[in-house]
């Protein structure tokens, strides 16, 4: 005799139902999400141009006339004047470049599951002649600004190198490749922060750092500033004489001044302006 067990459809569904919530539940406990980064390799979190404490001079494309200066002048002043570091972004969106040397700081963390590698830095440059518009003088009195890496944008290729300061206070040395004996590995949000100094004795550039890096295995690159965003600016001043060592040649500019702490003659400069209109026997083309 056969015996044929009936069990009715409702309890197998119910069956299989619980053996699958069973197996997601499962699952779900054992498993935690994994984000996958978006973006670039680098993740920028700040870049910063740097205040310069020692060289405050500035150079602008067009001549700035004396009712336009009155008008910077109120502006710079407000912050403290020509040599505090709220000036520099008062000057720069005026209009005006650093000269010779301008340096950023850039932040940035990993920004992939695996580890990105950084094999150098270069500056790739867009250059033509030096800023002759309005040259704004104040330079330095002593050793010059601290500088970390260094990029020589007269070089056809600059990339990064190291730096020693000069011995007679000048402009410091570049020298050597600084990444021929350094690789830095950042793993998922690992941190890392650049002070790129770029220099040039003859044009006027504007430019970007390309990262060089090692992405899951492969060669990448990346821009900062990105394509599409405002390049990073420099105007070498025009000199007589030796482009490193000559005076700045004001007569090479359509509009000259000077910072009133070297405006001779003058008993009270507390009471001028930031930027002055040199006078014979006090500028530096006498």
């Amino acid at each position: 005799m056969s015996v044929v067990l009936s069990i009715p459809a409702a309890v197998i569904a119910s069956r299989i139902t619980s053996d699958k919530d069973a197996k997601a539940g499962t699952g779900a406990a054992s498993a935690s999400p994994v984000r996958t980064p978006t973006g670039e390799p680098l993740k920028v979190t700040k870049l910063t141009m740097v205040p310069r404490r020692l060289d405050h001079s500035w150079v602008m494309a067009h001549p700035v006339d004396p009712a336009a200066l009155v008008r910077l002048n109120a502006n710079v002043d407000k912050v403290g004047g020509a040599l505090a570091d709220e000036a520099d972004p008062v000057m720069r969106a005026a209009g005006a470049v650093e000269p010779t040397l301008s340096t950023v700081e850039i932040e940035a963390e990993g920004n992939r599951p695996k580890v990105v590698r950084i094999t150098g830095i270069r500056a790739v440059t867009q250059c033509r002649k030096p800023l002759n518009g309005t040259y704004f003088y104040n330079p330095p009195q002593g050793a010059s600004d601290n500088v970390q890496l260094g990029f020589d944008l007269d070089s056809p290729s600059p990339f990064a190198q190291k730096v020693k300061p000069d011995s007679n206070d000048g402009p410091p040395h570049f020298y050597g490749d600084y990444f021929a004996d350094r690789k830095y590995t950042l793993n998922h949000e690992d941190q890392v922060t650049f002070r790129l100094s770029a220099r040039t004795y003859k044009s006027y550039c504007e430019y970007r750092y390309r990262f060089d890096l090692i992405v899951d295995g492969k060669a990448d690159t990346q821009f900062i500033p990105r394509e599409g965003e405002r390049p990073l600016q420099i105007t070498a001043d025009i000199r007589t004489g030796s482009e490193r060592f000559g005076l700045v040649d004001c007569n090479a500019y359509q509009r000259f001044y000077m910072g009133k702490v070297f405006v001779a003659g003058t008993a009270d400069l507390a009471g001028l302006p930031s930027w002055n209109t040199p006078t014979p026997g006090n500028g530096p083309c006498e």
